[in-house]
């Protein structure tokens, strides 16, 4: 096979396999192997609780840090790994599908201008593999193209099609519009802001709703924005399990109560997001065990405090 261009695409052939090509010009549908450098974020911010959930995983679970490799390059899941397994050397693991085997299950991306590859989907996801060890920019990953904007040259023309289509969120930790000059460059924790209301959102997703079988572009920051008129997200300290057992229960029931037609401005019901009739308390307190989300959470950043200091500060992550 000859290597024609940097950019590794998977297409469907006649006998319904995969076979990995290289394209001249990448084309929407297809299946291309980017650095998690080279993409660009559509939000400014993250829930950061989200992002320790999942590094504080991988700290003590190896295997959940390959399955979700593996399953963000639509391979289903890891199928071998051994204690010298690196996710930066593809070669030391395997997984159980073949890459782009399940196209539903990938993150995506829109090609603008200059050719550049604008992030739509994964930006939790693709920062947790930037701050993990043995990640970073030069990370490779597998992404799925969506749509191609290249027709669009200015800059302006480009980020209105963007929102108009769902494919970027251009407001603050504090729900206040942004600029599209003001997001940031490049995945990264410390280059996006805090949002504790994504964050509380994400916790409850099965406990008090869960993503529809067609869900709408950034679905969970709607659910933050109609909290944020419901509750006072600063009342809760979520460096204790006591303080994220309160704010987790409040979540909740405010997600369960919430008859509005329109939450936080989408034009959805409550039901059509997702919405729980009533909160499941077994699974929350699940949450909070020894091996659950926040548990995880909180013992991550009490492992990791001075590192995210030094972050915070302007450091780069160290990818050992």
């Amino acid at each position: 096979m000859k290597k024609m261009t940097g950019l590794l695409v998977v297409v469907s052939v006649s006998l319904g396999s995969l076979v990995p090509v290289y394209a001249m010009e990448p084309q929407v549908g297809d299946v291309i192997e980017l650095e998690l450098g080279q993409l660009k974020p559509t939000q400014s911010s993250i829930g950061y609780d989200q992002i320790f959930y999942k590094l504080g995983r991988y700290h003590r679970d190896t295997k959940a840090m390959f399955d979700e490799l593996c399953e963000s390059n639509g391979q289903k899941g890891v199928k071998h790994y051994t204690d010298v397994s690196l996710p930066n050397d593809n070669q030391s693991y395997q997984c159980k599908d073949e890459i782009g085997a399940h196209k539903d299950k990938m993150k995506t991306v829109v090609i603008g201008p200059d050719g550049q590859y604008f992030l739509t989907d994964g930006h939790h996801t693709f920062n947790v593999f930037y701050q993990m060890p043995n990640g970073g920019e030069k990370l490779r990953v597998n992404v799925l193209i969506d749509k191609d904007y290249r027709q669009w040259t200015d800059w302006p023309t480009f980020w209105g099609k963007m929102v108009a289509h769902g494919d970027a969120w251009l407001f603050d930790e504090q729900d206040r519009p942004i600029d599209y000059n003001q997001l940031p460059t490049k995945l990264g924790i410390s280059n996006f802001s805090d949002d504790q209301y994504r964050s509380l959102v994400y916790f409850v997703k099965g406990v008090a709703w869960d993503k529809p079988t067609q869900a709408i572009p950034f679905l969970e920051f709607y659910w933050a924005r109609e909290l944020r008129s419901l509750m006072e997200g600063s009342q809760f300290d979520l460096s204790t399990q006591q303080g994220f057992r309160d704010a987790l229960k409040v979540t909740s029931r405010n997600i369960v109560s919430i008859q509005s037609r329109d939450v936080g401005s989408s034009g959805m019901s409550a039901e059509q997001l997702g919405q729980w009739q009533k909160v499941d308390t077994k699974e929350l307190e699940k949450l909070l065990k020894k091996k659950g989300k926040v548990t995880d959470a909180l013992n991550y950043k009490a492992m990791s405090h001075e590192v995210f200091a030094r972050e915070a500060a302007g450091f780069e992550p160290e990818n050992k």
